[in-house]
């Protein structure tokens, strides 16, 4: 069975960051998620890894991916040195517009303004281990574009991310969690291998479920989000999304 896919996007204790609830967690929530993979020998693998089918990926233990969406760059202060303490290891979603900016579609709404990572810090995600991929151009909900429009997106994305890190990019997020029309057949012509949803009637590679950690979880409801029945109650729920 896939590996379970957490969806996060800040690990912040900021007061100002409280607009971005249920989307800012903070770091004793972090370290509680993380102390419960220790605990209990679950690894973390990213898609880069199920693609190269590496020692990671074919390792027995138990396995989960960690996502992170918009690349903020407080990242690097916490969420990601205590990864790289933990040997934990996680994929980062970048909207390339927003590169060395800040988080638009949200402070343009009256939310929180938080700063993006910059190339540099792109280059320094993928030289230690980390995975990052597509999360489109402009961070807009896709479902809502014409084609044309959605095929510019995800290309510009992909092509962008390319240049920096000198690799191929295998994975996208969709903002918002919003999958557009022919997802499958765009995916595959601009050379991705696995597409992130959040809810979704009808999971595949191009479309794969996560769940949200969020404050409000405990040890009780992570185990519980890890397990193959909440695999199975996602497949009927989430049709209701």
């Amino acid at each position: 069975m896939f590996p379970s896919v957490i969806m996060l996007h800040h690990v912040s204790d900021n007061p100002e960051y409280a607009s971005l609830a249920p989307y800012c967690i903070t770091k004793k929530k972090f370290i509680q998620l993380l102390d419960h993979l220790d605990a209990h020998n679950i690894q973390t693998i990213t898609f880069e890894d199920i693609i190269a089918q590496n020692a990671a990926a074919k390792s027995k233990a138990k396995k989960v991916i960690l996502t992170f969406d918009d690349c903020y760059k407080h990242l690097i202060d916490f969420a990601i040195p205590e990864l790289i303490k933990r040997n934990h290891k996680a994929s980062f979603y970048m909207p390339t517009a927003n590169i060395g900016t800040y988080n638009t579609w949200d402070a343009d709404n009256g939310l929180a303004k938080v700063e993006i990572m910059n190339r540099q810090d792109l280059v320094e995600l993928n030289n230690i281990g980390m995975e990052v991929g597509g999360h489109s151009h402009n961070h807009i909900k896709l479902a809502s574009q014409p084609s044309d429009v959605v095929e510019e997106e995800i290309k510009r994305c992909k092509e962008i991310l390319e240049d920096i890190l000198n690799k191929k990019i295998n994975s996208f997020a969709y903002p918002f969690g919003s999958v557009p029309a022919n997802y499958k057949y765009i995916l595959k012509k601009y050379g991705f291998d696995y597409g992130l949803s959040i809810y979704q009637p009808f999971e595949n590679n191009f479309a794969l479920r996560r769940f949200i950690f969020h404050n409000g979880d405990t040890n009780k409801t992570i185990e519980q989000k890890l397990s193959v029945a909440y695999k199975l109650y996602r497949v009927v729920t989430d049709p209701l999304k």
